[in-house]
């Protein structure tokens, strides 16, 4: 299966990287992954929606411009669905059963997601009503398909999770091992922001 992100925004954060760069190397095991930066459009203080508008459709023709005809479309959007992480296991093995091996997920700028790209479309998924960075979102979205990846090969993701986590001071035992992160808890993005930054110190410790 190849799975490409396409996300607008440079990331500038080092231990947001090298998440990425761990969860890349995991993948490879499942799927073929590229992961596609483009620019996005500097918004001005108190802009006009007309303004912001403009500046997704700019960010949308370049998101557009980096989709293949045969590729599936899942559009990271707060009017999407909400899926566990075991259902969203499953719409990705469904998506190779019914012969759409090639999936795009996209991930707009601070502003979302333009209209053209929201009508091209297959699918609209949204992990949480919350307001996460969208470059933090991009390590979430990336643990989401290793997870399921797991989750279809009933593989003991949760087990490395706990054995490593614990004793770094930050995660415990109950917080980890949890069937998936609560993303629609007041904690979820403290429970990220620990994984993400924890993720690197272990990753030689973990097969």
């Amino acid at each position: 299966m190849n799975i490409t992100i396409i996300s607008v925004g440079k990331l500038k954060e080092k231990y947001l990287k090298q998440a990425i760069d761990e969860y890349s190397k995991r993948l490879s095991r499942y799927c073929k992954l590229d992961i596609i930066e483009l620019p996005d459009e500097k918004t001005p203080d108190n802009a006009s929606e007309k303004e912001e508008l403009q500046i997704k459709d700019k960010e949308g023709d370049l998101i557009l411009s980096k989709i293949k005809d045969n590729m599936h479309v899942v559009a990271m959007d707060l009017k999407g669905e909400n899926l566990t992480s075991e259902q969203f296991a499953s719409y990705i093995e469904n998506c190779g059963v019914m012969g759409n091996s090639n999936i795009a997920f996209i991930i707009g700028g601070s502003l979302g997601l333009s209209p053209k790209v929201i009508k091209r479309a297959n699918y609209k998924l949204c992990f949480s009503k919350m307001t996460f960075p969208h470059q933090l979102f991009r390590v979430m979205l990336l643990e989401q398909i290793y997870r399921g990846f797991r989750i279809m090969k009933n593989e003991p993701y949760h087990k490395w999770a706990s054995k490593s986590m614990i004793g770094q001071g930050e995660l415990t035992h109950s917080n980890v091992c949890e069937k998936e992160f609560p993303l629609n808890s007041i904690y979820s993005l403290k429970h990220w922001n620990y994984l993400v930054k924890t993720i690197f110190l272990f990753k030689n410790k973990v097969s």
